[in-house]
């Protein structure tokens, strides 16, 4: 179903702190940061929303519901990234029983946003009933990302037609998409074979079995609606023109 004949139920947040989530394909000493929370991110934490909400049985219904849907995000008018070095502890390369840990330095990057946040995702098939379970847990969300990444809800609602200002995959056939606003690309991950049994299990952090990377998580590129205003060593600005 192309993108412009869907329904989409669209959640506002204001951000309230920095966000930070680093790349899959960062180190533990090089942690640039995604400049979104991804889909991935964002369905789990629906889940654990659901969990302090109500308990299992409404996690286990929104994990059904949502798996497999497409999820997009409009990212804030302004994000200001801060680059930074901040002071870590790792182990050492040589294992000491007496010093398990030692000082670093890693770079790191935080994003600072002004403006509203939106989620938004496909409502095909969903009853009134749904949606209002569904709404009912994202206002359970506070935060996105790294954890401190906080945000506050702000309302939800059902749209028709197509998104503007959203994230979009890479190829898209968006009637809004505008290569002189979509200026950054970046891989961010999506739950992948949804049709795993165990698929639960798996994103369960107490359980023994794992999500596998290009399985279970899979990474999509998406072009995001900045364009590079200015920046200098400290930090890069960026502005949402949709």
């Amino acid at each position: 179903m192309k993108t412009n004949d869907q329904s989409w139920l669209v959640a506002s947040f204001i951000p309230v702190s920095l966000f930070s989530l680093r790349s899959s394909y960062s180190t533990s000493s090089g942690g640039k940061t995604l400049f979104v929370p991804t889909p991935y991110a964002c369905k789990l934490a629906m889940v654990d929303a659901a969990f302090r909400a109500e308990g299992e049985k409404l996690a286990k219904w929104v994990f059904a519901t949502i798996k497999s849907r497409e999820i997009r995000l409009r990212p804030p008018e302004h994000l200001t990234v801060n680059h930074t070095f901040i002071k870590i502890k790792r182990e050492p390369k040589q294992k000491n029983i007496y010093q398990p840990y030692i000082s670093s330095i890693a770079f790191r990057e935080f994003c600072y946003y002004k403006g509203l946040f939106q989620i938004a995702l496909v409502a095909e098939s969903l009853t009134t009933k749904d949606i209002e379970k569904i709404t009912r847990v994202l206002a359970h969300i506070n935060y996105l990302g790294k954890r401190g990444s906080f945000l506050q809800f702000c309302q939800a609602r059902v749209v028709e037609g197509e998104l503007t200002g959203f994230i979009l995959p890479v190829p898209s056939s968006s009637n809004h998409f505008n290569p002189d606003c979509y200026k950054v690309t970046q891989y961010l991950d999506d739950i992948g074979d949804t049709d795993t049994k165990d698929l639960f299990e798996r994103i369960n952090s107490y359980s023994d079995k794992n999500i596998e990377l290009g399985k279970h998580r899979i990474l999509k590129p998406y072009m995001l609606p900045y364009r590079q205003v200015t920046s200098s060593k400290s930090y890069t600005y960026y502005h949402n023109d949709l």
